[in-house]
C-alpha cells in the first residue's frame, strides 16, 4: 500500500476476512488457499494502480479469485469505461461487465456477452457479434495505447491484434453509421490491414508508415444511403479508392445506376429548371417523391481540416448532365458548388428567341450556384 491505512481483520466461518476500508477492498483466504479480492470502489485506488491510470478507469468494481491459490485466477468487473468506442442495440456502451481467467496460456474474457478477447502468445484477439465501433473513440484508446509511427521501430510492443465482427456497424459521426456484416482488423509490424463486407460489397485499408490505401467495389444502396446525410438511394452500385494520412485523404468515388431520393443540391437545381415551366417541358415533374435517376456520377474529393474540396463532379441523369466543383464544410454542415449543367431544358429554351439566348447561353448550358 505504500500508505499508513486502516485494516480490520476477522474469521468468518473458517475464513479469514481483512478489510482495507480505506482502499474498499477486501480479500478472503481460507486454509485451503482459496482466496478472493474485492475492490469495491476504483476510484479508491486510480491513483495508486498504474494498471488503471494506463487505460484511465476511474470507476467501477474489480473482484479476483483463485481455487487452491493456484491458476487460472478468476476475474469479474464492472467498470465505466472512458472511450464510449461501443455500439450495442443502436446506443453507445461505455459500461463494461468483463468476466474472465488468466491461465499459463494466457488471458480470455468476456465483454458484455457479445465481445470475446483472448491473449496468447502476443496476439491479442478479438471477436464480436451485433456490436458496432465508433471509429474516433477508438482512435483515442489507440492513440494512447499504441506508439505513435514516428517511435514505433522503438517502442514496437511486439503485440499482434486481430478483430473479427460480425453483424456490425463503423460509426463515423453520430450521423454516419456504416452497416457491415463483416470486420477483420489486422494490426501487427507496424502494418494495419482492414476488410469490411457488406452485402456483395468490400473495402479494403492497408495502413503503413502513416499512410492509408484503400478500395472499394460493389457496396449496395444501404451503404451509400449511409453515407448520405437526410438522403437515400434506391438501387445502384458504389466503388471508391482513395489514399491519404490522418490529415489529408484524396479520393475518387464513383455510383451507377441508382435513383436519388430527397437531396436538398439536386431538388434545388430540378426546382430551378422548373420555375418557368411554360417554356420548358421536363420528364421529371415526379422528382420530389420519385427521386432522380443517375446513370452514372463520379468525384474527385480532398479532405483536410474537418472541409471536402470537391475537386470535380459530373452526373449523367435521362434528363441533364451536371459537372461542378466546390466545398463541403462537415462541422458547419454546409455546401457550396459552382454548377454547370445540361438539360432538356437549355436545349427547349434555345428554341424561343431572345429568352433562350439570355437563360441558356450560346452553348445551351445553365450556370448555377447552390449554397
Amino acid at each position: 500500500v505504500g500508505e499508513r491505512t486502516l485494516v480490520l481483520v476477522r474469521e468468518k466461518e473458517g475464513t479469514f476476512v481483512i478489510d482495507f476500508e480505506e482502499l474498499d477492498l477486501q480479500i478472503m483466504t481460507d486454509e485451503q488457499n482459496n482466496w478472493s479480492a474485492a475492490f469495491g470502489d476504483l476510484s479508491k485506488i486510480y491513483e495508486r494502480s498504474e494498471l488503471l491510470r494506463t487505460y484511465n478507469i476511474r470507476s467501477g468494481s474489480l473482484t479476483l479469485s483463485s481455487a487452491s491459490g493456484n491458476k487460472p485466477y478468476y476475474f469479474r468487473a464492472d467498470i465505466v469505461s472512458p472511450y464510449s468506442l461501443l455500439i450495442e442495440d443502436g446506443a453507445i456502451r461505455n459500461r463494461l461487465f468483463i468476466s474472465g481467467s488468466l491461465t499459463e496460456e494466457g488471458v480470455s474474457a468476456v465483454i458484455n456477452t457479445n465481445i470475446h478477447v483472448n491473449y496468447e502468445d502476443n496476439t491479442l484477439a478479438i471477436r464480436s457479434w451485433d456490436v458496432g465501433y465508433d471509429i474516433k473513440e477508438v482512435k483515442k484508446l489507440v492513440d494512447q495505447l499504441l506508439p505513435s509511427d514516428g517511435d514505433a521501430e522503438e517502442n514496437n510492443s511486439g503485440i499482434n491484434v486481430r478483430l473479427t465482427a460480425e453483424n456490425s456497424t463503423i460509426v463515423l459521426s453520430p450521423q454516419t453509421r456504416l452497416p457491415a456484416d463483416k470486420i477483420n482488423l489486422e494490426y501487427g509490424d507496424q502494418k494495419v490491414t482492414v476488410s469490411l463486407e457488406h452485402g456483395e460489397g468490400i473495402i479494403e485499408l492497408e495502413r503503413v508508415g502513416g499512410i492509408s490505401f484503400f478500395n472499394g467495389e460493389n457496396l449496395n444502396e444501404e451503404f451509400m444511403t449511409a453515407l448520405l446525410r437526410g438522403s437515400y438511394v434506391q438501387g445502384g452500385t458504389l466503388a471508391l479508392a482513395g489514399m491519404g494520412t490522418e490529415e489529408e485523404v484524396s479520393a475518387v468515388i464513383e455510383v451507377k445506376e441508382t435513383v436519388l431520393m430527397n437531396s436538398k443540391t439536386l431538388n434545388n437545381i430540378m426546382t430551378l429548371l422548373n420555375t418557368i415551366p411554360a417554356l420548358v417541358t421536363l420528364s421529371v415533374p415526379e422528382y420530389q417523391t420519385k427521386g432522380v435517376s443517375i446513370r452514372s456520377a463520379v468525384a474527385g474529393l480532398q479532405y483536410s481540416q474537418g472541409q471536402v474540396e470537391v475537386k470535380s463532379i459530373s452526373v449523367d441523369t435521362p434528363v441533364m448532365q451536371l459537372a461542378g466543383k466546390g466545398v463541403i464544410d462537415l462541422s458547419q454542415e454546409t455546401i457550396d458548388m459552382d454548377i454547370q449543367l445540361a438539360s432538356q431544358a437549355g436545349k427547349n429554351l434555345r428554341k424561343i428567341p431572345v429568352v433562350g439566348y439570355v437563360v441558356a447561353g450560346k452553348e445551351e448550358d445553365i450556370s448555377a450556384t447552390f449554397k
